[in-house]
């Protein structure tokens, strides 16, 4: 399956250049957060972007989004099957 991936802005940062990037998951979200100077309790980000097989909210939780990765890569879930996972996890 190809990689999955977001642009996650910071909201406190969003006029820099340095509070965005693009990262795949599954990752380290604490790490994440940390590259684009979020504090680790922090919600304050907006996914603006991504490429994945299933559409995603710009407030979609971050960990949540780990997980589903994780679960995908581990399992090597079939793409036709995603759909099906998508109205699952976000029902």
């Amino acid at each position: 399956m190809a990689e999955m991936k977001v642009f996650v802005i910071n909201l406190d940062e969003q006029e820099k250049d340095t509070g965005c990037a693009w990262f795949t998951l599954p990752c380290n979200i604490e790490a994440l957060k940390q590259s684009i100077g979020l504090p680790p309790d922090s919600d304050r980000y907006l996914i603006s972007d991504y490429d994945f097989p299933f559409e995603i909210l710009q407030d979609t939780d971050l960990d949540l989004l780990n997980n589903i990765c994780l679960a995908i890569s581990e399992s090597e879930i079939p793409p036709e099957d995603i759909p099906a996972i998508q109205r699952e996890w976000f029902s």
